[in-house]
Formats: C-alpha cells, sequence, structure tokens
C-alpha cells in the first residue's frame, strides 16, 4: 500500500523512491530502463495536459482542435467534468 497504483502496477521508479524512505533494499534497474522510463513519463504528463488544454478551451467555449476530437471520438465523455 502506499507504493503502487490502485491497480497493483508500480513503477520501479517510484517503488525505489519508497523503498529508500522506509529503509528497504530499493531495487536497482539498468539506467536504460530509467531513461527509458522518465521519457515515458514525459511523454505520457505532456499528453494529460494537452487534453486538459483541449478539455479546458472546450469548456470556456473556444474551439477544440477537430483533428484531435476526430482522432479518438467519445475519449472526452469518458473523463470526468471539470470543476
Amino acid at each position: 500500500p502506499g507504493a503502487g497504483s490502485e491497480g497493483g502496477a508500480c513503477c520501479v521508479l517510484r517503488l525505489a523512491r519508497w523503498a529508500e524512505r522506509h529503509g528497504l533494499p530499493a531495487p536497482q534497474p539498468a539506467e536504460e530502463h530509467v531513461a527509458f522510463l522518465e521519457r515515458e513519463h514525459a511523454r505520457y504528463a505532456h499528453k494529460l495536459l494537452r487534453a486538459w488544454r483541449r478539455l479546458s478551451d472546450a469548456s470556456r467555449g473556444r474551439a477544440a482542435s477537430p483533428t484531435a476530437a476526430q482522432q479518438q471520438p467519445g475519449a472526452l465523455a469518458a473523463l470526468p467534468p471539470l470543476s
């Protein structure tokens, strides 16, 4: 508990930080694996920010990108409403 996600999966980077905070031996993945995970985290974060900006613009009445809407129809309906 606390180290993983709700689905039970855990990123090795987060697990390493959690283990270190709790005085436990941390996993030591290869440098190329760490670099790959960091790139993937950054790529996914940018993807989420683009989606958030699109939704934010749409909620304010600005035109959303038709290309993005065409690429993933129904994706907007699956997201929780903005507060």
